[in-house]
């Protein structure tokens, strides 16, 4: 072979190497993408780690879920699923679908759990305590909203259910933290393992290593931080008093309420839960928040994989109470 010929030899060997070496740069690069929207009423945030080149894509399709489960899941969007079931009367038997399915399923077992504190047919309770008017409901008031509350006043069969004349159901208590899992089943079905969806403070964090993150003190200033954990492919959820509340004679009154008496409840400052999946956290924050603190780390040991921390009052005292298997998560921290 002459030395021009070799020439070109050397140059093709060149150009293959080259292009095979983008091709794999092309496969093995890491693309990151943020993406925000303000949907059921809080801050949906979600950051994304994969090879998958359509990632911000993806993520666009995530909030898009998200903003279509905002509109079946509110109790207060027209033409919505809940709004559909909430306006059905007592003498209608009416199919719902398979989320609202799961989301009931869900909610029983925690209004069983908590012998009723717990009760997704709490509409017209949440309706009476409008945190906007800063204003006390009369006994009188919160009576007969009660009247119009009680899970176990449901029939129901497979997807088909039944509920007196104006009952109304409201699931704020776990539906963000459906729709955070319906976002992560979308990510992980897009080949992406690397994320964080932040839905409000309900979180579901997956990566390869463990995430610093912080419980918000339940008396201090936003920011400040009563307790920090290390998570790694778990959801975390936290339920607390200062969130939406209002003072009236030096009583707070915040938007957690006990569906057996109508009142917010009073036995807990703040509960995190921290699980395998961000329904269960958001469902089990909540009902841990409405038991005393010995009864909330009860129920969550019977929750598969559950970690629970829960804040309380003691003697005038921030006191902490969790279960065994929240000392992994803080301890990690260390």
């Amino acid at each position: 072979m002459n030395k021009k010929h070799r020439g070109y030899v050397i140059q093709i060997l060149v150009l293959v190497f080259l292009i095979a070496f983008g091709l794999w740069r092309q496969q093995h690069r890491m693309y990151r993408e943020t993406r925000q929207a303000f949907l059921m009423d809080t801050l949906f945030e979600i950051e994304a780690e994969s090879r998958n080149s359509q990632l911000a894509a993806v993520l666009d399709s995530c909030l898009s879920l998200a903003a279509g489960y905002e509109q079946q899941l509110s109790a207060y969007a027209e033409s919505g699923s809940v709004q559909r079931l909430n306006d059905s009367d007592g003498d209608s038997i009416i199919m719902i679908d398979d989320d609202i399915l799961k989301l009931i399923t869900t909610a029983d077992y925690y209004y069983q759990q908590t012998g009723g504190r717990y009760d997704v047919t709490i509409g017209a309770l949440a309706d009476l305590w409008d945190f906007s008017k800063k204003r006390v409901p009369t006994e009188d008031e919160v009576k007969q909203a009660l009247a119009k509350t009680g899970f176990d006043k449901v029939i129901l069969h497979g997807n088909m259910i039944s509920h007196p004349t104006g009952m109304k159901f409201n699931f704020g208590s776990i539906a963000k933290g459906y729709v955070v899992d319906r976002m992560k089943e979308m990510l992980h079905s897009n080949g992406i393992e690397n994320m964080l969806i932040n839905a409000g403070g309900d979180l579901y964090i997956q990566s390869d290593k463990p995430l610093l993150i912080g419980i918000q003190h339940p008396r201090l200033g936003l920011g400040e931080v009563i307790d920090e954990l290390s998570i790694k492919n778990m959801a975390v959820v936290t339920s607390g008093d200062y969130e939406r509340y209002f003072e009236v004679d030096g009583r707070r009154y915040h938007h957690i309420i006990d569906a057996i008496n109508g009142y917010p409840a009073d036995k807990c400052v703040a509960v995190t839960a921290i699980c395998a999946d961000a329904t269960t956290a958001d469902a089990l924050s909540t009902s841990a928040f409405l038991l005393t603190p010995e009864e909330a780390v009860k129920m969550a040991d019977k929750v598969a994989e559950a970690a629970l921390i829960v804040y309380y009052f003691k003697d005038g005292e921030l006191v902490r109470m969790t279960n065994d298997r929240a000392l992994k998560y803080l301890e990690a921290v260390k």
